[in-house]
């Protein structure tokens, strides 16, 4: 596998450090960092997140299709998805734009998106159908055969366990209630 050798400045005041990724990790740790020898948590830091780290170095350097197919082809910790996710738009965005010669539109990032959607390594397959994930909808639609009312304190937990905002959740009940109303 080719290696990747990517300079990674972590904080204005420290010196930058050399990761070297592929299918072992390696990295260069400067001794004389006063950083360093204080905060050991800031070196697990940067190896956990060298592989987002690497993709976005890639990215820049203009090295779309190696972004594209490391991203496909090494899972990701789900902590990091939303990340891989926007590293993963910009990289089909721009594959798109250099084949085409010009910039993209709206309705061009959009087939875009439906036509190449995020790889399972980066992506838990939870679909989104109205813009929440089919988990939350059936969260909601459980709770909501039982009790069309909920107590604020219950929306509040519903919107922890289903990732959404509180005014999500209060608004699903009052449209959820209103259709019903509507439909008999």
């Amino acid at each position: 596998k080719q290696w990747y050798q990517r300079r990674v400045r972590v904080l204005d005041t420290t010196p930058s450090y050399t990761l070297h990724t592929s299918d072992t990790s390696t990295s260069e740790i400067p001794t004389e960092s006063p950083e360093a020898t204080h905060n050991g948590d800031m070196f697990d830091l940067i190896a956990e997140n060298s592989g987002i780290i690497s993709a976005k170095e890639m990215l820049v350097d203009g090295h779309v299709e190696e972004v594209l197919n490391f991203i496909s082809s090494t899972p990701q910790p789900e902590r990091l998805h939303d990340q891989f996710q926007e590293v993963w738009l910009a990289a089909v965005y721009q594959q798109a734009s250099d084949k085409r010669k010009k910039a993209l539109s709206a309705v061009d990032r959009y087939r875009l998106r439906k036509r190449f959607p995020f790889p399972l390594t980066i992506w838990n397959g939870d679909k989104a159908v109205h813009l929440f994930k089919e988990s939350a909808r059936e969260t909601l639609q459980s709770f909501f055969d039982s009790n069309a009312y909920p107590t604020p304190e219950e929306k509040r937990e519903l919107a922890r366990n289903a990732k959404l905002s509180y005014s999500q959740v209060s608004n699903y009940f009052k449209n959820r209630r209103g259709r019903q109303k509507s439909c008999g």
